[in-house]
């Protein structure tokens, strides 16, 4: 099984490198420190799964997330994060995560992860289940699609609509709609308040 590796902390990643060295039938086939590079690498290299940070800098593991599921094929993906909220790996499941761990979790976790999506079985992680479990799913950030939180991102990084729009290859006047809706489903006034609640929910990049 061809493993990519992404997170942005040299140590954690390290980390997960030699753990996984240690197993038979992984073959660990790249790593990366960042949104953009995760991607690049995923397309060239095709791993069959890409263990994936929520805190990436350039461009959040959300949004990363998302853009692996549309390559074809598409590597199944295993989310870690230490940071994120309950919120941000519902989220993560619900954009097409195959796993979710907290890095708080033993490396035992991780490893039952990669057993699962291995044969192909979804898995959370005591920890992270504990998380989710606590949400009772009527916060208004659950209203967001897709677009919408790969929006808010761009917003949290501080872009105006027209790069928002050229970034996600969308005009102007529809960035500008997508952000009306963010603020209107999540109740923030302006960008900065904006910018705040994506990086409690894991949505601003880093860096």
């Amino acid at each position: 099984m061809r493993v990519l590796v992404a997170d942005d902390h040299p140590i954690s990643r390290s980390g997960i490198e030699f753990l996984l060295s240690g197993e038979p039938g992984l073959d660990l086939v790249g790593s990366a420190e960042d949104g953009d590079q995760v991607l690049e690498l995923a397309a060239a290299l095709a791993p069959d799964v890409v263990i994936l940070d929520l805190m990436l800098p350039k461009r959040p593991g959300l949004v990363v997330l998302e853009h692996l599921k549309r390559l074809r094929p598409s590597p199944r993906v295993i989310v870690i994060s230490g940071q994120a909220t309950g919120l941000a790996f519902r989220q993560a499941l619900d954009s097409g995560a195959d796993a979710v761990v907290s890095k708080e979790d033993s490396s035992e976790e991780l490893l039952a992860a990669l057993a699962a999506v291995r044969r192909r079985r979804p898995y959370r992680s005591r920890r992270v289940a504990e998380l989710i479990g606590v949400l009772d799913g009527s916060g208004p950030e659950a209203a967001l699609t897709p677009r919408e939180r790969e929006v808010l991102s761009l917003v949290a990084a501080g872009y105006p609509n027209d790069k928002i729009g050229a970034y996600l290859k969308i005009s102007p006047r529809t960035a500008k709609k997508h952000r009306e809706n963010i603020r209107s489903k999540l109740g923030v006034k302006n960008a900065v308040e904006a910018a705040r609640l994506a990086e409690r929910l894991g949505l601003a990049p880093r860096g």
